[in-house]
């Protein structure tokens, strides 16, 4: 590029940048003008008050080139290349502009890179995109460079190559399949995340991922990302821009548009690790990024690596990393210790704590490279990898700097990263402590003089564990991986309690381990110290006891990962805490944290509820730990004798919650005790569960001990599968799943049975078709639908057959099985087939089509003969008769198109009298447009077929013609078949016969009138409209237009033109035909009101029938012709008329005494469908004579007859002034209720003009049981909750005691719009809001709920947190209300969708540090009446904490440390 175009183009860059932080710098100052001054914050958002600021913004930021529309363009006809036009400079000019005022309403950071590229694109300064197979034949080979980078820089993947395994998520549960990485390799699409926690090896797989989608999709790039480098980079903003920086891709050549290029033909694929070590601030921006690249290139596969919880909020896929398996991890071990006498093999299957460590692949790769005999500990381990990394590298490389401190360096700045809450630090902060090391260091005479702090940096990453990222001033120094930063951060802290902080810094103890960042590194440093000198141990028994009152759950992890002795320094104030804590008989969180600390000083308290006979308090008691597994030593040195004096149900349910939710050595002594339990249920529930935790060493000694009666009770289980056990024991399964199917009755459990066999390779498919075959067999059953499904993948031929022989013998095969039926049907079957058709035997429409469909041409020959015969014969027409003929004409429309196309020529001569009645049964076979796959139906017919039927329906269609006394509704028929063969050549045919009846309709009514003989009436035109509309095309079109002024088909001519045009859906979902979705509708308006002033050409068919309609003369006809256009103009609307819309609704509100009424309505519907606002002058009288008829009328019930005036109200609810609809209204609300208004009540709702905020409060005035209505009322109000009239009816509404709508209905409040629009409403109207704590102090529970819906609606707002906490029980409760436990999960914790599973979502814990510092407050003043509740509703928060976790960032532990009091109350020494 030129270097003037470069600088012209760097000058338009910059105009836009500017007016993008301007637009950002208006907007920070309306908001926070709009804080300011809440009561004025609609006028200070107003479009004015933004002008205003936008020009004081640009008299600070000077001018630029966007100002000059004229001068923009001749300075761009200088810069082009290619000599751009004027007008072409000038459209490039306006295109410029607009885009600039976009950045002033929309969103910046899109627009502005977006209008950059459109500037290069038109201006032709860009360059251009490569084509996408160059751009993957540069990017393949920088990609494989890119990816043996990042290996070698990575110290986990020094270790040995383990294939974890990886589950795709299903369901909320967290279940799902587990998938091979070339399945997710060949399905990567959009946006998937890869869940795992810490050293659960997402960066090894996604390594894995990378180097199998290079090697099986040749043409697609695969590109490894660190989300902390690309978040702290200059290119955050875009993701691609970032990629394309990395060292290997600039080398080859690969810049951001050759990744553009591949993004765009779906070739790229961007694997982002360590989403959850990106800064929390950035976040939100990184999401954002994402969001833009997608919807700029769909077809980019994108996979996150992220903690549990840590992703984006909604990705289409989850995939799941699971704990690596026993199998798995003893493979990976054998591999790695060859030797058999390796002391290494035997340890991970002899010391539990060392079996349970080395199920996460960080830790086994760690104890692999540790000498043989290493203690289990994860901080040793660790230091065992690491110090394996420093001997593989030349130590001497960074010692030269560093000398024998790397380490302190490496704590120190690890320490930062966790004060950050990252493990990433920025260039200047690396710097600043390091500098701050080396001080310190110089401090203590460990180093003389200190080195620069970037040669430090520098040989930490060269040589090291640290990363420096491409972008180094940018991006920094990050550990690559966060169990590596809390190590590192561990030595701090130990330092920190051992010794206490530097004196220039005041610090606690307590501030650490209330902060949840420093979790990894507490535990770390008791681990170590407690296995130090008698000081540590000391010091590691002062830091769990004096957690006790800031977090006891957390004192237990420190207990639980510390030695012995700290246990035994803290056990006498821990004991006497628990106790304290703990209220008898109750599972509270005193008992879960007994439970967590797995300590046999609490195993009567554990067996006191493990043996209770209520099954509900047993399991939640055995599960009160949460993330703490269950241990043996929790239920003391006598588990064993006591599990098995158990009960069977009590025993089952231990044992198993021991494999589930316990450790291996919980796992080892639930089977040492199943193998000696009388219960059958109980030993098998332990070996289910050790089949889902892959413990397969454990099944199999638990296995030893079966029965024969226990391997027969696992044969009947699907879980249990021979390859779960070792080779004789496989056998003993075989064995057992031979003998079920031998012994099973016959039907769908022996079909199962023998089919299972089959899947084993233990047996053939034949005993399993003729299971299928079996009278005994039930096809309709859920179990029978998954055999045959099973069987079909299995042998689809073989179950298409037996399937077929089910119906030929009269056995049921049910909707689904028909589905299979297929295959030759041989001579006999064939005519049983057909015998059961003709009998109308088969009464199942599926059966019936899978029956019909396997005829040939002679059982269709044979079908149509029957027909002419029935026809024919003399018998009486009766029941009989008709339901026989009615079995074989839908036998005969459900035949093959191909058989009946085959013999339909024999009957092209057949007398029009009897060739008419075939034309219902051929328009079934030969229905184009119809769903013919739906229930194993016939497919469509193929054109050649449909063009034979045109054939014949010529030689009948003349018959007919020539036919004096032709009916005319067969005619009209047969023109209907015409049409559904959807054959432009059937158009001519279809006009011929509409001709023809229009023809003998004028001579019958110019012809004699006959005494005795009834006057025949017009031919069925609507039969005609159907056949025109059906056939489509250009044909049916022009026909269409030259039918127009056709006195009797004109008006159906135009319904023809309206059905060819383009489809618009008018209805919501589940409304009846033809109406409005006034959701869409408000959407249409806006759009048609932002388009408002531009000319738009009505569509060509809308445009033919204006035509016609302007050429009426409706302004001075009569009411015929008034009415006509009325029905022409009913046609147009349901077309876009453009700019005429308002012509077509000035013909539909004509006055008219009578007619046309239903065509008026479903126009006006249209029109107000596609975005047109009605003039409600117009729409009123119309109403009146609605509502005149129905009270006149006196047939039918009147509520159902009120339907239609209910409609013609909600057209003018839905004008341009709503408030007419209430005097519509006037003396009838005695005779209405809210269901008749149901849609009036929509419409309101959606309007949204502030006078049907008034009209809904009249409404709701003159109709009280309107307010009680728990759907429609409420929520149309509730979308005008800014009008002040309007919110004080709705929360008079919600908090009446005789409201139907109660906030405790609702799971999750945000969800609720009536709630939300409460919440809205309170915040914006000051009054509001105190009425409601007025309420709500009072009697009015319905106001309690209320106020804690609104407060958890409004979570962050801390007054009304205070005025939740303000109506709390008084006295000394020992539960809460409802309402205000569901306030607490509120607040509390987010729901995060389950991607694929609409309504399910996990539930995440959200930090609420200012609720929480309330309660505490309120729970700590003793003067205060509601203290007790104030406890219990923080309690309640504590255990929301242990269930789904505590925040990471932005909660700390205790509620408010600053008090000094600790928290539970109970922690406080005695």
């Amino acid at each position: 590029m030129p270097r003037f175009v470069g600088e012209a183009l760097a000058n338009l860059k910059a105009a836009v940048v500017r007016r993008w932080r301007r637009r950002h710098a208006v907007a920070r100052a309306v908001e926070a003008a709009a804080k300011a001054f809440p009561a004025h914050a609609a006028l200070v958002r107003g479009p004015p008050c933004r002008a205003a600021l936008r020009a004081e913004a640009a008299a600070i930021a000077g001018p630029d080139l966007g100002g000059d529309r004229r001068r923009l363009a001749q300075h761009l006809r200088t810069v082009s290349p290619r000599g751009l036009e004027p007008a072409d400079a000038d459209a490039l000019a306006g295109c410029l502009l607009a885009e600039l005022e976009k950045l002033l309403r929309g969103d910046a950071t899109t627009l502005a890179r977006e209008s950059f590229r459109r500037i290069e694109r038109l201006a032709g300064l860009a360059e251009p995109d490569p084509p996408v197979e160059m751009a993957g034949q540069a990017g393949r080979e920088a990609g494989r460079a890119d990816l043996v980078a990042f290996r070698n820089t990575a110290v986990a993947f020094r270790g040995p190559r383990v294939a974890i395994p990886l589950r795709r998520i299903e369901d909320k549960e967290g279940r799902g399949p587990l998938v091979e990485l070339d399945a997710v390799a060949d399905g990567l699409r959009s946006l998937s995340v890869l869940e795992g926690g810490p050293g659960s090896g997402k960066t090894t797989t996604l390594l894995e991922l990378a180097e199998v989608v290079a090697e099986r999709r040749p043409g697609t790039v695969a590109l490894l990302v660190r989300a902390p480098e690309w978040a702290n980079s200059s290119a955050a903003a875009d993701l691609l821009a970032h990629c394309a920086g990395k060292a290997a891709l600039i080398e080859r050549g690969v810049t951001a548009n050759h990744l553009r290029s591949l993004a765009r033909g779906g070739r790229l694929v961007v694997l982002l690790d360590g989403w959850n070590e990106a800064p929390p601030a950035v976040l939100d921006g990184l999401r954002g990024a994402l969001e833009i690249l997608r919807r700029e290139f769909p077809h980019v596969a994108l996979l996150l690596a992220a903690r549990p919880a840590a992703g984006p909020v909604d990705p289409e896929v989850v995939f799941k990393l699971e704990p690596l398996t026993e199998r798995l991890r003893d493979n990976v071990v054998a591999r790695a210790c060859p030797a058999v006498d390796d002391p290494r093999r035997e340890a991970v299957r002899g010391d539990p704590a060392l079996d349970e460590i080395t199920r996460t692949p960080l830790y086994l790769a760690a104890f692999l490279s540790a000498p043989p005999g290493a203690a289990p500990l994860r901080g040793e381990l660790l230091r065992n990898l690491l110090k394996d990394h420093e001997r593989r590298e030349e130590e001497w490389a960074f010692r030269g700097v560093l000398g024998d401190a790397h380490e302190r360096y490496l704590e120190a700045l690890a320490f930062s990263a966790v004060q950050a809450g990252s493990t990433v630090l920025r260039q200047n902060d690396a710097r600043r402590t390091v500098a701050e090391a080396a001080r310190n260091l110089q401090a203590e005479g460990q180093i003389g003089t200190a080195p620069h702090p970037e040669e430090v940096l520098r040989a930490l990453a060269a040589r090291h564990l640290l990363i420096r990222s491409a972008e180094m001033a940018q991006v920094g120094y990050s550990f690559p991986h966060q169990e590596f930063r809390d190590w590192y951060a561990s030595f701090v802290v130990e330092r920190l309690l051992r010794s206490g902080p530097p004196a220039s810094k005041p610090w606690r103890a307590a501030d650490l381990f209330d902060e949840p960042a420093f979790e990894g590194a507490l535990l770390f440093a008791a681990e170590r110290m407690s296995r130090d000198d008698e000081r540590g141990v000391a010091a590691a028994s002062d830091l769990a006891t004096a957690a006790l009152g800031i977090a006891p759950m957390f004192a237990a992890a420190i207990l639980r990962r510390s030695a012995p002795g700290a246990w035994e320094g803290a056990a006498a104030r821990v004991v006497a805490f628990a106790r304290r804590w703990h209220h008898e008989g109750e599972v509270d969180r005193a008992f879960g944290f007994m439970l967590a600390t797995g300590r046999e000083e609490f195993s009567e308290e554990v067996w006191r509820f493990a043996a209770s006979d209520d099954r509900q308090v047993r399991l939640s008691a055995l599960r009160a730990s949460h993330r703490a597994r269950l241990v043996p030593e929790s239920f003391g040195p006598d588990l064993g004798a006591r599990a098995l004096a158990l009960p069977g149900d009590a025993q089952e349910d231990l044992l198993a919650s021991l494999v589930h939710d316990g450790s291996p050595a919980a796992w080892e002594a639930a089977v040492s005790v199943a193998r000696s339990s009388s219960f059958q249920e109980a030993r098998l529930a332990v070996a289910e569960a050790l089949v889902f935790r892959g413990a397969r060493r454990l099944l199999a000694w638990l296995a030893r001990s079966f029965a024969k009666a226990d391997w027969d009770a696992c044969a009947a289980r699907s879980i249990f599968e021979p390859s779960d056990f070792p080779e004789d024991l496989a056998a003993e399964l075989t064995r057992a799943k031979a003998r079920r199917a031998e012994t099973e009755p016959r039907g769908v459990g022996r079909a199962a049975a023998l089919l299972d066999l089959v899947g084993l390779g233990e047996g053939a498919m034949g005993p399993v078709l003729d299971e299928l075959e079996s009278p005994a067999f039930d096809p309709s059953d859920a179990n029978g639908l998954r055999v045959i499904e099973a069987a079909a993948k299995l042998h689809p031929v073989g179950v298409g057959e037996s399937m077929r022989r089910r119906l030929a013998t009269g056995l049921p095969v049910g909707r689904w099985g028909a589905r299979f039926a297929a295959g030759p049907a041989s001579q006999g079957e064939r005519a049983a087939l057909l015998e059961r058709l003709a009998s109308g035997d088969l009464q199942s429409g599926p059966e019936r089509r899978a029956a019909a469909r396997l005829l040939d041409s002679r059982e269709v020959e044979e079908l149509v003969a029957r027909l002419l015969a029935a026809w024919a014969s003399d018998v009486p027409r009766d029941d009989v008769w008709r339901d026989h003929v009615r079995a074989l004409e839908g036998a005969l429309g459900a035949a093959p198109a191909s058989a009946v196309a085959g013999i339909l020529g024999r009957y092209a001569e057949l007398p029009w009298a009897i060739a008419v009645k075939l034309l219902r049964p051929l328009g079934e076979v030969f229905c184009a447009g119809a769903d013919r796959e739906i229930d194993g139906g016939h497919p469509t017919a193929a054109a050649g077929e449909r063009a034979a039927v045109l054939a014949v329906a010529e030689r009948w269609a003349a018959a007919a013609l020539l036919h004096g006394e032709r009916g005319e509704v067969e005619g009209a028929e047969l023109a209907e078949l015409v049409g559904r063969l959807e054959l432009e050549d059937g158009v001519g045919l279809i006009l011929r016969l509409l001709r023809g009846d229009l023809e003998r309709w004028h001579r019958a009514r110019l012809a004699p009138r006959v005494p005795g003989r009834p006057v025949q009436g017009g031919p069925p035109l609507v039969n005609y409209r159907r056949a025109l509309a059906a056939a489509g095309g250009r044909a049916a079109s022009s026909a269409a237009v030259a039918l127009l002024g056709d006195p009797d088909f004109g008006v159906e001519a135009a319904e023809v033109l309206r059905a060819l045009g383009p489809e618009h859906d008018l209805r919501a979902e589940g409304a009846p035909a033809d109406w409005i979705d006034f959701r869409a509708a408000a959407a249409a308006a806006e759009a048609a009101q932002a388009s408002a002033g531009r000319e738009e050409p009505p569509h060509p068919n809308a445009a033919a029938i204006l035509r016609h309609l302007d050429t009426l003369g409706y302004a001075k006809g009569d009411e015929t012709t008034v009415a006509r256009a009325i029905s022409f103009a009913a046609a147009a609307a349901g077309l876009p008329c453009g700019s005429r819309a308002g012509d077509v609704a000035a013909i539909l509100t004509l006055p008219l005494e009578r007619g046309s009424g239903y065509a008026r309505l479903r126009g006006l519907a249209s029109l107000v469908a596609r975005g047109h606002s009605l003039a409600a002058g117009a729409v009123a009288p119309l109403c009146r004579s609605a509502i005149a008829a129905w009270d006149q009328s006196r047939w039918g019930d009147q509520e159902q007859r009120f339907y239609e005036v209910d409609l013609w109200l909600s057209l003018l609810a839905f004008s341009d002034d709503p408030a007419a609809v209430v005097p519509q209204l006037d003396g009838l609300g005695p005779r209405l209720s809210p269901w008749m208004l149901r849609r009036t009540i929509e419409a309101l709702g959606r309007n949204p003009r502030g006078e049907a905020g008034n009209a809904l409060v009249a409404l709701g005035a003159m109709l009280p049981a309107l307010t009680l209505d728990g759907g429609g009322w409420l929520t149309a109000i509730a979308a005008h909750w800014r009008r002040p009239a309007a919110a004080e009816s709705l929360l008079k509404a919600v908090t009446s005691p005789a409201a139907r709508h109660s906030p405790a209905w609702f799971w999750h409040w945000a969800d609720d719009p009536v709630l939300s629009a409460v919440a809205q409403a309170v915040r914006a109207h000051g009054g509001l809001k105190d009425r409601l704590v007025s309420l709500a102090r009072g009697d009015g529970t319905k106001a309690a709920e209320l106020l804690c819906a609104v407060a958890a609606a409004s979570r962050d707002d801390g007054d009304l947190l205070e005025d939740v906490l303000g109506i709390l029980p008084r006295g000394e409760p020992r539960v809460l209300p409802f309402h205000f436990e569901r306030f607490s999960e509120a607040v509390c914790t987010d729901h995060r969708p389950v991607a694929g599973f609409e309504g399910a979502y996990d539930v995440v814990s959200r930090a609420a540090p200012v609720l929480r510092r309330q309660l505490f407050a309120k729970a700590c003043e003793a003067d205060d009446p509601s203290r007790s509740a104030a406890a219990l509703l923080l309690e309640h928060t504590d255990r929301l904490r242990d269930e789904h976790g505590t925040p990471e960032f932005g909660e700390p532990r205790h509620p408010d440390l600053s008090r000094g009091v600790a928290w539970p109350f109970e922690a406080a020494p005695a």
